[in-house]
């Protein structure tokens, strides 16, 4: 990583570690309490229904990542962030809200396309400032988010449905992601490198600048901001712009057709399915 990535690109490692973590905190803070949601606010007294919940909301969260991986590549990554958190914090509303089953089920299904897409993105935005031998440090840590959160959420989410109700839950996960939304709309810059390159090219788009900068634009005055930015630029070069790429949603998933790439990925989701198939087994 050069010196104008570790500038520009610096912030946003925190930053997606934070969202991975949020992902990974809404599915493990209800997934425990969906039995006594489905028995005693809307009488299905069955555990069918725990399954059919916890599969509409496991096929959307094992889509979306790969949908949402092929729009990044293309429109950028903060713009898709942008999308998922808005998708994510109003299905939470939604679901602090609903009182009827059907829309419990469809409101979990994009909540999961909302918060799992971000492990994508944060993947994303690793291969973007990173060089090949750097990112597994990154991913190293960034993956402690699949572990914290299984290990927070039914903690969460118990404490808060036994105290003030399972809505809690939802009302817990859209402030917190509302509060973290603005982090992200402030702080975390456009890291696609057919958009800012190395992080030496200013993005024209105002959906790829960060609200601070916006600001400090208005603030601080066209004329300084550009001599700043002159300077800049004098380091650096639009050749370190990658190419642009045409938004193919399917694109991601053609990887499974190569037969190692497809063998890896075969023995941790056997094991995930098993994990997945005994959570609601165990709670009926």
């Amino acid at each position: 990583m050069d010196d104008c990535d570790a500038r520009v690109f610096g912030r946003s490692v925190l930053t997606i570690y934070h969202q991975y973590l949020l992902s990974c905190l809404a599915g493990y803070c209800f997934r425990h309490e969906c039995y006594n949601i489905i028995n005693e606010s809307y009488n299905h007294d069955i555990v069918s229904d725990v399954f059919d919940n916890a599969n509409e909301s496991m096929i959307a969260q094992g889509l979306a990542p790969g949908l949402f991986a092929a729009v990044s590549d293309s429109v950028g990554r903060r713009p898709t962030y942008i999308i998922c958190f808005i998708v994510y914090v109003a299905s939470n509303i939604g679901l602090a809200e609903t009182n009827t089953y059907w829309l419990l089920m469809l409101l979990r299904a994009i909540q999961a396309t909302g918060n799992s897409a971000t492990v994508a993105l944060g993947a994303g935005v690793i291969a973007d400032i990173a060089t090949p031998n750097e990112r597994g440090g990154y991913l190293g840590i960034f993956g402690v988010g699949p572990l914290t959160g299984p290990s927070l959420g039914p903690i969460i989410g118990g404490a808060l449905a036994q105290s003030l109700g399972w809505r809690a839950i939802f009302w817990f996960l859209s402030i917190f992601g509302g509060v973290y939304s603005v982090f992200l709309l402030l702080l975390l810059p456009e890291t696609l490198r057919s958009i800012v390159g190395n992080g030496s090219v200013k993005p024209k788009s105002i959906w790829h600048k960060r609200l601070i900068d916006v600001i400090l634009h208005f603030k601080i005055g066209k004329k300084e901001l550009e001599t700043d930015v002159d300077e800049i630029s004098v380091h650096s070069h639009r050749s370190t712009l990658a190419p642009k790429k045409r938004t193919n949603i399917l694109e991601s998933f053609k990887i499974l057709l190569q037969k190692d790439v497809a063998l890896i990925l075969l023995i941790p989701s056997i094991y995930y399915t098993i994990y997945i198939m005994s959570t609601p087994s165990v709670k009926g």
